[in-house]
């Protein structure tokens, strides 16, 4: 039987992010809300989500991405902002706002070689998920107050496709293979 995989590739983020990003969370930790974080380790920036797949369709995904990655090199993206998906009037995920024309153009990329949902590119790192009805004004004032906030650049020069295993303690992720630009 051959083992499916469920796949994504992604950033790993730098520490002088997570360290910025750490005390908003601690904020947004202590207003009690039913917000369920993404863990500090476990936080990165999806290039894109390629579901599941067996042992045939990695390899040609890690083939595509050898070549899709050679007209790239290093680029810096900018964290900065919290914002909501879909809206501040329904707020279900939380997110820090990433800038950067090279990422947008891979996430492009990323969804034209694969006919993934092409949808607004949004670039951004999921902060956490919140599926309640009650405290919304709360949210909607820290993320107002967060809404400029800056956490900071990072060079990125790799580019990691993630194994995710999903358990009731949260994702689990293990690297399959990096792609140094």
């Amino acid at each position: 039987m051959m083992k499916i995989k469920r796949v994504f590739l992604g950033i790993p983020l730098s520490e002088e992010i997570k360290d910025k990003l750490h005390p908003v969370l601690i904020s947004l930790k202590d207003t009690n809300l039913d917000l369920k974080f993404v863990a500090l380790d476990n936080i990165h920036l999806t290039i894109a989500f390629l579901g599941n797949v067996d042992h045939a369709q990695l390899d040609k995904i890690v083939a595509d991405y050898i070549e899709l990655l050679k007209e790239y090199k290093p680029f810096t993206i900018v964290a900065e902002g919290i914002g909501a998906f879909p809206s501040l009037s329904k707020i279900q995920v939380m997110w820090v706002g990433i800038k950067s024309q090279e990422l947008r153009d891979l996430i492009q990329e990323s969804e034209s070689l694969y006919n993934l949902e092409q949808k607004e590119i949004i670039p951004h790192i999921t902060i956490a998920r919140y599926k309640s009805a009650k405290g919304k004004s709360i949210l909607r004032k820290e993320i107002e107050r967060n809404k400029d906030l800056s956490f900071g650049t990072q060079l990125v020069d790799k580019i990691i496709l993630y194994e995710s295993t999903l358990t009731p303690e949260g994702p689990i992720y293990k690297i399959l293979k990096e792609f140094i630009l």
